[in-house]
């Protein structure tokens, strides 16, 4: 699926903060695997993703606007996200963070196993050109079946980045076994 990233959205992006650019360019890449990961907004055929800026070095929260079509996906606007007001029906404040959790789930997860796994693998190099015996007794990571087993234990989801990285790595043996 090609993304297009017309050249007004990148000067908008340019303008909200350093790193906006580099967000939307791995949201870009997201959203050429799954371009339904968006939903609908007030603007008929426009989907939304929220990204949280928090993954991303000077970069605000944001509201990405884009259309899809059968062969392409045109993102249209990029937009800081104000601060999250109240619920209009005065709700469940916990059930109001939840619903904005699903929502920026799954493009926050994508970008997150994106950032996690990029920096493994430097870390990963350095050690291998750094500290062979420490990279040489690093482990496999675990599986998402033990990762689940254990947030059953638990009783807690565990947060997406240390998902990602157990799942590249599951500690070491130590440099003497």
């Amino acid at each position: 699926m090609n993304v297009e990233i017309p050249a007004d959205v990148r000067e908008v992006a340019t303008q909200l903060g350093a790193g906006v650019p580099y967000a939307l360019r791995v949201l870009a890449g997201q959203l050429a695997d799954d371009p339904g990961m968006g939903r609908p907004s007030g603007t008929p055929g426009i989907l939304t993703v929220t990204v949280d800026g928090d993954l991303f070095e000077d970069c605000p929260d944001l509201a990405v606007g884009y259309i899809r079509e059968p062969d392409r996906i045109e993102i249209r606007s990029v937009n800081r996200v104000s601060a999250a007001e109240p619920a209009a029906d005065g709700g469940d404040e916990e059930q109001a963070d939840w619903e904005q959790e699903e929502v920026a789930g799954p493009a926050t997860d994508a970008v997150t196993v994106r950032e996690v796994a990029d920096a493994w693998g430097r870390i990963a190099g350095w050690l291998q050109h750094n500290a062979p015996a420490s990279y040489a007794a690093l482990r496999a990571g675990a599986s998402p079946a033990a990762i689940a087993a254990l947030e059953e234990d638990l009783g807690i989801r565990i947060p997406a980045e240390l998902r990602v990285l157990w799942s590249l790595t599951a500690g070491d043996d130590g440099v003497n076994g």
